[in-house]
């Protein structure tokens, strides 16, 4: 094989690799996360980036939480919210990365300065 010939062959394969992980990140990006707090009193919604885009309050319960300890159930929810979120990428990096640990590194750092 030419070398002409196996750079295209190489580009070709480099760009269908592009296409599948940005197909994983648009399917991730897509996803919703939520967590609860303890007693699933507040219920805490995180998109597929990680940003909070939903609250929901149990309004049978809402008379018996208020102030502060109403707080602290969002705050338990959304830390809930957000570990699965962060389950959920560590799961699509792994596969992306094929379980090579450099790699994997190397595409949470990625993903780390998108978000920035």
């Amino acid at each position: 094989m030419e070398f002409k010939e196996r750079l295209e062959e190489l580009r070709c394969r480099a760009e269908e690799r592009r296409q599948a992980i940005q197909g994983e990140v648009d399917e991730f990006t897509a996803r919703e996360f939520t967590g609860e707090s303890g007693d699933g009193c507040v219920r805490v919604t995180v998109d597929g980036h990680g940003a909070v885009c939903g609250v929901r309050v149990d309004p049978r319960r809402l008379r018996a939480v208020m102030g502060d300890e109403l707080g602290r159930k969002v705050v338990e929810a959304a830390r809930a919210a957000r570990g699965a979120y962060q389950e959920g990428t560590t799961d699509v990096l792994r596969r992306l990365s094929g379980g090579d640990a450099e790699s994997f590194r190397r595409l949470g750092n990625g993903l780390d300065r998108g978000r920035r």
